[in-house]
């Protein structure tokens, strides 16, 4: 093979993968960039349910802890340290709170051109809530909500959308029994 072809292929190979990681032109082309906010939070953001028809939290929990441990599926994710001092996730006391467990990562994506450094461009804080749902016959609901973090961000072309869906999607790789529908309980991140 040729320089300039071997440097053409991993061109190539690189525009593929930037693909997979952010939501590119606009509107993107990626089936799960379709549905982007236009700033709901005051900046643009994603809340979604994810509902487990017969898992219990535990389970649920220990499936997120892995799908988003080791950077999660696009490799950009990192756990934060909780208030409580525990890294990713944290059980919350029994009969205080409404969730059991919480946690919060960070989702990196490159800019629109494919540069990306270690600590950005863009950084969205990605938090999830697991709590069994009352209304739902204490159905286990993963709540995650997806916030852009540069100021001005009154549009996020699908990625906050895109950062909780790969992630439930994750959740079923790592353990198949895990089967979800999903909800968006109010009005950011809509379908087009």
């Amino acid at each position: 093979m040729s320089s300039s072809t071997m440097k053409t292929t991993v061109a190539l190979l690189v525009g593929c993968a930037v693909s997979t990681l952010a939501c590119n032109g606009s509107p993107s082309s990626d089936p799960d960039c379709q549905n982007p906010d236009l700033g709901s939070c005051g900046m643009a953001c994603c809340k979604l349910e994810f509902a487990f028809s017969s898992a219990s939290p535990e389970s649920v929990h220990a499936a997120l802890v892995t799908a988003v441990g080791g950077g999660g599926p696009d490799g950009r994710y990192s756990w934060q340290t909780t208030a409580e001092g525990t890294f990713g996730t944290f059980k919350l006391p029994e009969a205080t709170y409404p969730y059991l467990y919480v946690g919060q990562a960070h989702h990196t994506t490159p800019f629109p051109d494919g540069t990306m450094v270690t600590s950005g461009p863009y950084t969205d804080t990605v938090n999830f809530a697991i709590y069994q749902d009352a209304a739902r016959g204490n159905q286990t609901t993963l709540r995650g909500f997806s916030l852009s973090l540069i100021n001005g961000a009154l549009g996020d072309n699908g990625i906050n959308y895109k950062s909780l869906l790969q992630v439930a999607r994750q959740i079923k790789v790592v353990n198949s029994t895990l089967d979800w529908d999903m909800r968006h309980p109010d009005g950011s991140c809509p379908a087009k």
